[in-house]
């Protein structure tokens, strides 16, 4: 994967959290809450035990193609983006 498609799936992670929180304007999510619903799912636990901080910058090729995928779901698929937040905060009792 060069540093091309790496930048160009960093933009999409910063941008879709921009698009999810006009999207559901109604809920009191911030970007950063999108981006904690979607790293935790992808690692199945508090995403800060898995990959160092700030995310973006440290998360595998994999990892960040992953998370860029939830988001993009996350747009049309409010149920899914309600049942991983659930998911989460439960890991983070």
């Amino acid at each position: 994967m060069s540093d091309v498609d790496r930048n160009f799936l960093e933009e999409h992670y910063f941008s879709l959290a921009k698009r999810l929180e006009e999207r559901y304007s109604n809920k009191n999510f911030k970007n950063h809450c999108y981006w904690r619903i979607a790293l935790d799912q992808v690692f199945g636990k508090k995403w800060d035990t898995a990959v160092a901080k700030p995310a973006y910058k440290n998360l595998k090729i994999e990892d960040l193609r992953s998370t860029v995928i939830l988001l993009t779901r996350y747009l049309e698929d409010e149920s899914l983006l309600l049942q991983h937040n659930q998911t989460s905060l439960q890991l983070r009792r």
